[in-house]
């Protein structure tokens, strides 16, 4: 062969194979990868400029068994593109989630910019890693998880729905950075009568309001703020959500100081509880109100008695871990617990049950 040094060739039941070195006229080396399957199907060309790509092109090539996975390399088969599934995936696959897999938007884009023109079938794992490594630069280690399951996720659709051929997901072989430990941050010392003095200062009684229904409740900030009058029936003390993040309703029962602060609301013509249009907005007043309390604390505590952490580092959704935590406290028991909060997994409860060892010893006796 003309120009080329045939590195190795072995024969195989399904035909010949073999690596090719080929010098350019720039004086660089390719590599190009040949199979002759035989009996009549196309043979597959392919040059790499690496010989390690070439190399693992030829293990996956002799992994495919049949002609069903050997479509993918002859081009017989579906070649579908990463931008393809997506299409496919957001109008099959997200009406189905939560929400409309509203949640998924930014992920399936980053994933689309990436590899959106990359047939599904030749997604390799270390460049999926190597995309991970990247994400982990600017987003946390959850974060990342969260692409590494959609991309694995799209890809699985693409293999079941769209017929792409592909031997062995990709995603399931890319090493997954650490997660770190999971906040377990209450309030402590009277952080939240601070909170609510600093509330009192905003117009109308909204602020303080739904404060209140989050610590008395455990229900998210994104359930709080899709409330609505028509599912809420203060006579029975419940709150009733059609939508919330796992994709099921629940009904949530409300205490006697989440009702009668809801009781003080005025009612909006438009049906909704709260007047925050989304949780961009509303963590904005959270934030503003954080550090109003924070000050408030400053200007009226002697520094000698002050706390180095007072409301340091505490979220809004940590309102939601107190009041799970104050629920077990309250005597409730898991799945009591589970029906309020909306955990579809028990394990994910175990978090919430740690009681201070003084309130232990109380018990004990």
């Amino acid at each position: 062969m003309k120009c080329a040094d045939i590195v190795r060739m072995s024969a195989q039941k399904e035909g010949k194979m073999a690596i090719i070195t080929r010098k350019r006229k720039n004086g660089e080396k390719s590599y190009m990868m040949r199979f002759e399957p035989g009996n009549g199907q196309k043979t597959i060309v392919k040059t790499f400029q690496l010989r390690r790509q070439a190399e693992e092109f030829e293990r996956e090539v002799k992994r495919a068994k049949g002609r069903d996975t050997l479509e993918q390399f002859t081009g017989t088969g579906q070649a579908v593109t990463v931008a393809e599934a997506l299409q496919s995936y957001r109008e099959q696959v997200l009406p189905q989630l939560a929400r409309g897999g509203k949640s998924k938007t930014a992920l399936l884009e980053r994933i689309e910019t990436s590899f959106g023109s990359k047939a599904v079938g030749l997604l390799r794992t270390h460049e999926i890693a190597a995309w991970a490594a990247v994400l982990r630069e600017t987003l946390s280690a959850q974060t990342v998880h969260h692409h590494l399951n959609a991309l694995s996720s799209l890809i699985e659709h693409a293999r079941t729905t769209l017929r792409a051929h592909v031997p062995e997901n990709p995603v399931r072989l890319v090493p997954r950075p650490r997660l770190s430990k999971a906040r377990d941050r209450r309030l402590r010392g009277d952080e939240l009568q601070w909170l609510m003095r600093a509330a009192q200062q905003y117009d109308g009684p909204e602020l303080m309001c739904i404060i209140t229904l989050a610590v008395e409740t455990s229900m998210r900030l994104g359930e709080l703020l899709a409330m609505r009058w028509e599912l809420i029936d203060l006579r029975r003390q419940i709150v009733h959500l059609p939508d919330s993040k796992n994709g099921e309703s629940r009904t949530v029962a409300l205490s006697t100081s989440a009702a009668r602060v809801l009781n003080g609301l005025p009612r909006r013509l438009n049906g909704m509880v709260w007047g925050w249009v989304a949780a961009d907005s509303f963590e904005k007043t959270w934030s503003r109100c954080r550090s109003r309390a924070a000050a408030l604390y400053r200007e009226e505590t002697i520094e000698a008695n002050r706390d180095p952490n007072f409301l340091k580092d505490l979220r809004f959704h940590d309102l939601r871990h107190e009041a799970t935590s104050r629920l077990f406290e309250k005597g409730l028991g898991v799945m009591e617990v589970a029906s309020m909060t909306g955990h579809k997994s028990l394990q994910m409860l175990r978090r919430y049950t740690h009681m201070d060892a003084e309130r232990l010893a109380q018990k004990l006796g």
